[in-house]
This record gives structure tokens, C-alpha cells and sequence, in this order.
């Protein structure tokens, strides 16, 4: 018996139609049922016959080709909410189009591409070029002069792609096709003007016959710009066909955000360098290219309920995925390990700050919990034996004995040396005679030990005193600072005076010290309050991070979740500051 070859399902062609003879790749096509107003087509792939002429003059379904190995003209797609889009920016399109000149690009159609008001720009060419090459150096020109090609902002067709296999190669992706409804050619001025098949097809023929490649400059710009060629090998070819069976039907029904979120960023931070082109994403590159494609699919709108923080659900399931055991296709997995280790693994100081900020802040809790409870000695002893009991360990105290320590929470005024100044304290016996002092003699008193952690700042003279200088800090009319120098220059009369001196003096000493005390306290309670509430909320985060894990349904991020949780239980609470979200 002799093999014969099997034969490609073939339409009955209208070769007078010079409209659809333009569009000539026609398998694997979208299509759509047509929407309601303001709601979007729901596309779908169809991959068993190709499109037929007759199909798309019935204009019962929305209707959009690919592409094949070679394609006679360029589009480029900017949508409504593009920052490249007239309403936005007026003179954007007249960049882009400039852009492409200097390869021979020279003449296009305007064109909206539905009732969304998006834009496709046609560019038909006198010769075809190879559909990724052409793609490639296009996107470079572009991306040279400024613009960024990503979906949602600006799209160039044909898109790059890669081979998915011996012989096989993943599908170009497909646009609508012009003059649907909602699709319109546009002015100089960006008006709807007539538009007909026929208006069109002059126009197309207008461009093809200006819009010339200049050879040497497209084959100097794809030398230069090739990406890396990948053959993905048949298992890898499997897994990207499966993710693609995943992703592209979009949203159905409600609930399955988690799920379809999970299987984009697997895609997008796996095979997104050989679907697009250029290096792997990670980071914020990965999480944006997550949620914009999540936006693309059929049905988000609809059926997504976490349209207002997918930002956040994509920054969560990019950090998942760079974290798992998978990596970039076509890079080894110690590289990738390695560049994550070097991107996320603190170094041996950023260890220690983090466990030391950790030990002082249990000391700082432990504080205001006795605090609160009013049982906060006053003896060094027993304040440390009361914040053992709270679970901290005495060497960790004493290596941080300035947020603990009395002499840190209470005043100690020290007199200087006698033979250097006479100190004004309360425990100073005074003679009932003093001398007066010689005139332009200053004595100072002995400086408060919590100068260091107040600022200063001079009040007015007071009676009684012709010249005292108090140098005190915080602000508000709060004192929280302390003595730095006090001067009389008068010379003392008489028992009375001295006595109306020293008393007046005194009491502003206590009213000083009794000030300091209770705004040390108070800033001490507001640090601990602060700290309190900064661990409780990264620990909430923490857990809801772990619960959305263990909800997505997805078995990588379920066995991420499931084995922290084990460390944690092995090794005690976890550090939400460490292993929490950023």
C-alpha cells in the first residue's frame, strides 16, 4: 500500500475579494461571539481547519489571523490606556512612526481597532521579511527611541517567538482584523472618516508601494540584537503547551484568581525570555509582566475579584515562583540559585544588625510590659532579674543596657572635681556666711549624664536671678534636657538672699529632674508602643501571606507554605522581619 500525503483542508477562496487576500495566514485563528456594549470579546483559538473567506464575509463572529514564516507588513497596536495613545500623549504616534523611517517604514494606515478606541497602525510592505526578524528589528528601533514594548502599553506584530520543539514552533500572536465593528479608519487628526473595504485596500496599495526595507540596515540591526536561539527540548515543549492550556482560556468563573496567577508567573519567569525575547524576568519586571498579562486574558473583568490589588497578588506570586525549584529556561539552576542567594540572602553584618535590632526590641517589650503592669524596679538588680523572667537572657541585657538600665531612665547628677568648679546640688552643705563671689565668676553647675540624648534650648531670665542659663532640649514646653551651666553675677548682701538663691535654685532642679524623668519615660513607652505594633503587623503579614499560599490550590506555592510552617514549628515562631513579605 502505498502512503500518500495527507492533504491540508482547503476553503473556497474569493479571488476578487482584494481585501481578504491581504490577510493570507489563516490557521489557528480567533475568533469571538460578538460582546455586548461596553463588554470585551471573549476570544478563542481554533486549530482544527483554517479561516474561510466566506466565514469572515458573513460577519455573524469577530474575526483575527496570525501570523505565518514570513509577513508583508507591520502593525503596531497601542491601546486606549497606552501612555503612548493621543488622548494621552498628542505627538506619541508621531514618534513611533518616525521610529520605524530609517528602516523604510515610511507610510501607514490609521486605524481603530474596536469600540475601545485602541489603535492599530498598518505598515504594508513592498517585500516580506521573516516574521520574527521583522518583529525583532522593529521592536529594537523603537525601543532606541524611547519606547517601551510591552502589552497594554505598545505592541509590535508579529511578536518574536521561539521554537517550541524539533520542528515545531509556538504560534505568533493573532490581532482582530480591520473594518470590524467599532473598527475605523482614522484622519491626520485622528477622525473617522468613510471607511470601506475598497477605502482600505487603496490605501494598503498606497503604502506597500513607499514602504521599502532597506536591507543592509535591517540585517546590521538583527545581527546586532539576535537574542540567544532556544530549541526547547520535547518535555519542556510539554510544559509550556500545558501552561499555555492554562492560561489562555482566562477567567471562566470567580474564584480562580489564585490559581491562574500561579500558572502565569510559572510562565512569564520560566519561558517569558524565549516567548519574548531579551533575559529572564525576575523582580519587579516579572510581577508587572504577571498582572499585565492577567489583565489581556478573556474574562478578567468579569470574573477576577481582586481587580484593585492584583499589583500586589502579582509582587506576591513572583517573589513564590523565583523562590521555588523552578528556573529560567536554558539557564542552569546553581546560576539562578546563586543569583537569587546573592539578590535576597542578607550578608553576615546585615545578620547581625537584623538579630540585634530583634534582641533590643524584646528588651523594649519586655519593658513596657512591666510598664503596664506598674512593676518596673528601680534597683539594677532586680530590673534584670524582672526582665529574665519576661524570657530575656542576661548577657543580651547587658550588651544593651541603654534601653534598660536606671542610669539611662533615671537623673544622676555628679559633682566635678572641688578644685574645679564649686557645684550648686542638693547635697551640698553650704556655710551660713558665704562669700560673695568675685565679680565675672562663674559657678557652674554639673552637667545632667542626659545631655547626650536631648537637644537644648536657653529660657528667658527669671526673678531673682540676674543671670541663669538653663540648656534644655525636647520641644513643647516640655524639659527633657539637662543643666549644662548656671551663673550668678551679683554679688551676694546678705543670710536671705543666699537663702531665697539656693532654694530658688534647687527647686528648679527638681522641677528639671522630675521633667526629664517623665518625658524619658513617656518617649520610652511611645518607642516600645511603636515597636509593639511594627511586629505585630509584619507578623499578621506573615500569616496571611502563608494562608494565601496554602488557599491558591497551586501544589508548589501549598508545599512552599506546608514546609515553613514545619520549620517553624522545629524551630519555634518564625521572624515575620526575616522570612515575612518585604
Amino acid at each position: 500500500m502505498i502512503a500518500t500525503k495527507t492533504q491540508d483542508f482547503q476553503f473556497v477562496r474569493e479571488l476578487s475579494d482584494s481585501f481578504l487576500s491581504i490577510f493570507t495566514h489563516r490557521h489557528d485563528f480567533i475568533w469571538a461571539p460578538h460582546p455586548e456594549p461596553d463588554e470585551k470579546a471573549q476570544w478563542q483559538t481554533e486549530t482544527r481547519y483554517p479561516l474561510s473567506d466566506r466565514a469572515i464575509q458573513q460577519s455573524d463572529k469577530l474575526y483575527g489571523v496570525r501570523f505565518g514564516a514570513k509577513s508583508d507588513y507591520l502593525m503596531i497596536d497601542v491601546d486606549r490606556s497606552s501612555a503612548y495613545h493621543p488622548l494621552q500623549d498628542r505627538f506619541a504616534v508621531q514618534g513611533i512612526t518616525q521610529a520605524l523611517e530609517p528602516l523604510g517604514c515610511v507610510s501607514h494606515l490609521r486605524i481603530t481597532s474596536s469600540h475601545s478606541k485602541g489603535l492599530h497602525l498598518y505598515f504594508p510592505l513592498e517585500n516580506a521579511q521573516i516574521s520574527w526578524a521583522l518583529s525583532l528589528v522593529a521592536t529594537v528601533l523603537l525601543e532606541k527611541a524611547g519606547f517601551k514594548v510591552k502589552a497594554g502599553q505598545l505592541e509590535v506584530f508579529p511578536n518574536p517567538k521561539s521554537y517550541t520543539g524539533e520542528s515545531t514552533q509556538s504560534l505568533y500572536n493573532a490581532h482582530r482584523l480591520p473594518l470590524q465593528p467599532g473598527s475605523q479608519l482614522l484622519n491626520e487628526d485622528w477622525q473617522p472618516v468613510y471607511s470601506t473595504q475598497s477605502i482600505f485596500v487603496q490605501q494598503w496599495q498606497f503604502a506597500q508601494r513607499r514602504n521599502e526595507i532597506d536591507e543592509k540596515l535591517f540585517s546590521r540591526i538583527l545581527k546586532q540584537s539576535r537574542p540567544k536561539a532556544y530549541r526547547v527540548s520535547g518535555k519542556a515543549a510539554k510544559f509550556l503547551d500545558d501552561l499555555n492550556n492554562e492560561v489562555e482560556p482566562g477567567w471562566t468563573d470567580s474564584g480562580q484568581t489564585n490559581h491562574l496567577l500561579g500558572r502565569i508567573a510559572m510562565r512569564e519567569y520560566i519561558f517569558g525570555h524565549i516567548l519574548r525575547g531579551g533575559s529572564p524576568l525576575t523582580g519587579g519586571e516579572l510581577a508587572e509582566a504577571i498582572a499585565q498579562t492577567a489583565r489581556s486574558l478573556p474574562g478578567y473583568e468579569d470574573f477576577c475579584n481582586h481587580q484593585s490589588d492584583l499589583e500586589q497578588r502579582a509582587k506576591f506570586y513572583a517573589r513564590s515562583v523565583e523562590t521555588s525549584r523552578y528556573y529560567p529556561y536554558g539557564y542552569q539552576s546553581l546560576q539562578i540559585d546563586q543569583r537569587q542567594e546573592e539578590r535576597t540572602a542578607p550578608t553576615d553584618n546585615q545578620h547581625n544588625q537584623q538579630q540585634r535590632d530583634l534582641a533590643r526590641q524584646r528588651i523594649v517589650e519586655g519593658i513596657q510590659a512591666l510598664l503596664e503592669r506598674n512593676a518596673l524596679p528601680s534597683g539594677i538588680n532586680e530590673r534584670c532579674q524582672a526582665l529574665e523572667t519576661l524570657g530575656l537572657n542576661r548577657g543580651t541585657l547587658y550588651r544593651h543596657t541603654d534601653i534598660w538600665h536606671p542610669k539611662y531612665l533615671t537623673e544622676t547628677l555628679k559633682p566635678l572635681p572641688e578644685e574645679e568648679v564649686t557645684p550648686v546640688y542638693a547635697e551640698i552643705e553650704y556655710t551660713e556666711t558665704p562669700e560673695p563671689l568675685p565679680e565675672g565668676e562663674v559657678t557652674p553647675i554639673c552637667p545632667n549624664k542626659l545631655a547626650e540624648f536631648f537637644g537644648s534650648a536657653a529660657p528667658p531670665e527669671q526673678d531673682g536671678l540676674n543671670s541663669i542659663s538653663f540648656e534644655l532640649g525636647g520641644s513643647g514646653g516640655n524639659f527633657s534636657g539637662a543643666i549644662q551651666e548656671a551663673s550668678v553675677e551679683a554679688s551676694v548682701e546678705n543670710d536671705s538672699t543666699t537663702a531665697d538663691i539656693k532654694a530658688d535654685i534647687q527647686q528648679r532642679l527638681d522641677h528639671i529632674k522630675s521633667q526629664q524623668e517623665a518625658a524619658r519615660i513617656a518617649c520610652l513607652r511611645q518607642e516600645m508602643g511603636q515597636a509593639k505594633q511594627n511586629r505585630r503587623r509584619h507578623q499578621e503579614a506573615y500569616e496571611l501571606q502563608l494562608q494565601e499560599m496554602l488557599s491558591s490550590g497551586d501544589p508548589i506555592l501549598v508545599a512552599e507554605a506546608k514546609q515553613r510552617l514545619a520549620n517553624r514549628s522545629s524551630c519555634g515562631e518564625g521572624d515575620p522581619t526575616i522570612d515575612g513579605p518585604s
